[in-house]
């Protein structure tokens, strides 16, 4: 005789299982949790307007930036560093002010990568992940506190906050 567990306790568990993720993904705006920022829950669909700071080693930082573009032949607005004849041109290294712990970190070049995040096939909604890379002459130490800042106000404006620590 062959003994079998109830469908029902397998739907519950599966439930059970996905609960918290489901409800971070439908509910995260709200709450004010950033999928961009974390790594937790890779598919949770980071807004339009998230930006986070993530050290990749000691001397390597990704600044992102989520950004949209208006249907074609619109270009895109925000970190834009393709010119209309396709040369690319990349913000100077001095356009970024880093300081670990308060202290200036001087950057040694600056490097950009952009790609599609999502786009939704019946209603238009392209959401385009923009990532800047500073290369930093001296690493960081473990533990310090690092901030990027753009001084002109050209690259992102006041409210974006590029902060995190090194650990």
């Amino acid at each position: 005789m062959i003994v079998t567990k109830p469908i029902w306790r397998f739907w519950l568990a599966c439930y059970l299982a996905i609960k918290p993720v489901a409800f971070i993904f439908l509910f995260g705006s709200i709450v004010g949790y950033s999928p961009l920022c974390a790594d937790e829950i890779p598919l949770a669909l980071p807004a339009v307007g998230d930006a986070a700071l993530r050290i990749l080693s000691p001397d390597i930082l990704e600044l992102s930036l989520v950004t949209t573009k208006s249907p074609p032949p619109a270009r895109v607005t925000q970190w834009n560093f393709v010119a209309g004849n396709f040369q690319y041109l990349l913000p100077a290294a001095t356009k970024f002010v880093v300081t670990a712990d308060g202290l200036p970190v001087v950057v040694q070049s600056v490097g950009f990568r952009r790609r599609p995040l999502y786009a939704a096939f019946r209603k238009r909604d392209l959401r385009i992940g923009n990532y800047l890379y500073l290369k930093l002459v001296t690493p960081l130490v473990e533990g310090q506190s690092v901030h990027v800042s753009n001084p002109d106000g050209t690259l992102w404006t006041d409210p974006i906050d590029y902060s995190a620590t090194f650990d």
